[in-house]
């Protein structure tokens, strides 16, 4: 079970497709909801993706995203975290500084200063209740 961020066109569509094709099943974000059902229904329909649309810098809406991934699917295995931009540090792009301090280093690679999903305290479990 995964979840893509950034997967209504580009690269996470295509990431999503493949992990589709691969057999797992998929939670689809990014901002706007009338592409993301058009990705689910192209995905093979609610049996093999759902959707949860909103901005990766809002916390609400990552957690909504985690929470109807396990809701739907019992468990997340992948993250595939694509989103394009971050509003709340600005585009990503190379520089020399080093990332913000609220920045996970598990999310920033050294080359690349941007931050987008990290695991903040009180996010929910990867594991269903049980």
């Amino acid at each position: 079970m995964a979840l893509v961020t950034g997967a209504s066109r580009g690269i996470g569509f295509a990431v999503a497709q493949r992990l589709v094709s691969e057999g797992a099943r998929v939670c689809v974000t990014a901002r706007k909801a009338e592409p993301l059902q058009a990705v689910v229904a192209e995905l093979g329909g609610p049996d093999k993706a759902i959707f949860a649309a909103g901005s990766g810098a809002d916390a609400e809406h990552r957690a909504a995203a985690v929470e109807a991934t396990l809701a739907t699917f019992g468990r997340l295995d992948v993250l595939v975290n694509n989103t394009g931009i971050n509003p709340t540090f600005g585009r990503c792009w190379m520089s020399k500084r080093a990332p913000p301090a609220r920045c996970s280093t598990s999310t920033c690679s050294p080359r690349w200063r941007g931050c987008g999903w990290r695991t903040e305290p009180g996010w929910p479990s990867t594991a269903a209740p049980s």
